[in-house]
Order: C-alpha cells, then sequence, then structure tokens
C-alpha cells in the first residue's frame, strides 16, 4: 500500500478501489492483530489510526464514533496545518467550517510543536481575530482539499459517526496553528492520549464493518 496509489484512487473519485485500498491494506493489519499501531485520541473529538509514514507523505483514518463528543478544550478548535489535506469521506457527514484570521485584538496565534510526548504550544505573539464563514459540507463518498495555512474546523452533528481517510503532504516550510485567548499561559504542553492495541482493533474493526460490505458490493 503506498501514498501515491491511493492518491490516485481519491483524486479519480474511484470509491470502490478507495474501500478496497482502506479495507484490505489500511485496517487489515490491525483488525487481524499483526499490527502494534495505535490510535490517538484527538482534542476535537476523533480517533486518528496513523496507518501510514512515509516522508513527508502520511495517510489517517479519522473515526467520530456515535455518542463521543469533543474533549475540553484549552484552545479555540480553530488551526491551520503545515502540510496539504486531501480527506475521502468514508462514511457520515464531515462538515469542514473555512475560518478567516486577520490581524486583530481577540485571539493568540500559538504555534503547536509536536514532540514525542505531546503538542507544545508556544505563543508567537500575534494577535489576531476569526470569522466562520459558511460550513461546507461533506456526505459519504466525497472528497475536499484543504491546503496548508489555512485555517479551519471540522465540524460534526451531534451523536453523529462519521470516519475518513486522510492524506496528507507536509511541507517542511511550514507550521502549525491553533488559536488560544489572551493572558494564556504562554507555553502548554496538550498530551496525547493513545488507545491500547485493544481499542484500536476495535476502532479499525468499527470502520471496517461499515465499509467492507460496500466494499465486496462494488466488486462483484
Amino acid at each position: 500500500m503506498s501514498y501515491q496509489r491511493l492518491y490516485a484512487a481519491v483524486t479519480a473519485c474511484s470509491r470502490a478501489d478507495i474501500r478496497s485500498m482502506v479495507v484490505g491494506h489500511l485496517l487489515a493489519d490491525i483488525v487481524d492483530g499483526r499490527s502494534a499501531l495505535r490510535a490517538v485520541r484527538h482534542p476535537l473529538g476523533f480517533a486518528c489510526l496513523p496507518v501510514l509514514r512515509d516522508g513527508d507523505e502520511g495517510i489517517c483514518v479519522h473515526v467520530w464514533e456515535s455518542g463521543r463528543g469533543p474533549a475540553s478544550l484549552t484552545t479555540e478548535p480553530y488551526h491551520c496545518h503545515s502540510w496539504d489535506l486531501l480527506s475521502h469521506i468514508l462514511y457520515g457527514t464531515v462538515g469542514n467550517q473555512p475560518v478567516e484570521v486577520t490581524d486583530g485584538t481577540t485571539y493568540v496565534a500559538f504555534e503547536a510543536r509536536s514532540t514525542a510526548q505531546g503538542d507544545r504550544l508556544v505563543d508567537t505573539g500575534r494577535l489576531v481575530d476569526a470569522r466562520e464563514l459558511p460550513c461546507e459540507w461533506w456526505a459519504e463518498g466525497e472528497t475536499y482539499a484543504l491546503a496548508a495555512g489555512h485555517f479551519h474546523q471540522s465540524v460534526i452533528g451531534d451523536g453523529s459517526a462519521a470516519a475518513s481517510v486522510v492524506l496528507g503532504k507536509h511541507h517542511a516550510d511550514g507550521v502549525n496553528i491553533t488559536l488560544g485567548h489572551p493572558g494564556q499561559e504562554t507555553r502548554e504542553d496538550t498530551k496525547r492520549v493513545r488507545c491500547s492495541i485493544e481499542e484500536t482493533r476495535r476502532l479499525a474493526e468499527l470502520v471496517r464493518g461499515r465499509i467492507a460490505p460496500l466494499a465486496a458490493a462494488a466488486a462483484t
């Protein structure tokens, strides 16, 4: 399984190929117990399965479980990435909320620097305002792209279940920024909650169970 193969399938809108790759390659080793990969619980409410890392390219499966809400945040959910994102919705509906950020007084821009223990938030000294733009909603089988440096937040309806496969291409000169509030500590560690191998397997089984029938139907 390679980034290039999945990227080609996603950009060609080949749903059958995408489902087959996710079920037969990205999740198979986890479900069958051949992988020691562990999912990570993201503060914004989804679980991330980092199924492939290859230099500046990576693939993750994001899972929003029914009835599970986001964790308590010490910052706003508005953020931008240092990598280009291509997200294909495997099931459910995912909203991408673009956010317009301009110089202002409401928020502080923190650089999120990843470490083995978590994300260290460093005050950049920049004060900004943020304005939510109309939310874009994407349903099963649809794909959206988000360029590095564009602020956004992901939105899921209350109690909804969804999953997406996300391809990321990192920019060496890019930075990850999240917005916080004036007066916050200039540095703080956001710990990553790692799932057990058993919990990771359950998440992989959950996703595979939703899309395997669709993949099988397309193959007949």
